[in-house]
């Protein structure tokens, strides 16, 4: 795999991390309850799951890209090297 697209999986797993985050200072200054507080923050919370999975993804990733099986690669070819 090359070193241009690891860091772009890199910086967009960063950035997936940065724009759930971000909100949470926010939710938490809201006047409600800390009940709803928390709900609401859960709610948005639901975003580390995109994050869990780049990081999955991520790892399949590096794990086949020097995998000798053609086969296994062969979708990945077709989309990220087609002419």
């Amino acid at each position: 795999m090359g070193l241009l697209l690891t860091t772009f999986l890199h910086s967009n797993i960063v950035l997936d991390f940065i724009v759930v985050a971000m909100p949470m200072p926010y939710l938490w200054r809201l006047q409600m309850s800390t009940r709803k507080k928390i709900m609401i923050m859960l709610m948005f919370s639901g975003g580390l799951f995109v994050v869990v999975v780049s990081i999955m993804r991520l790892q399949f990733l590096i794990s086949f890209a020097h995998s000798k099986n053609l086969t296994c690669m062969a979708p990945y070819d077709l989309l990220l090297h087609h002419s």
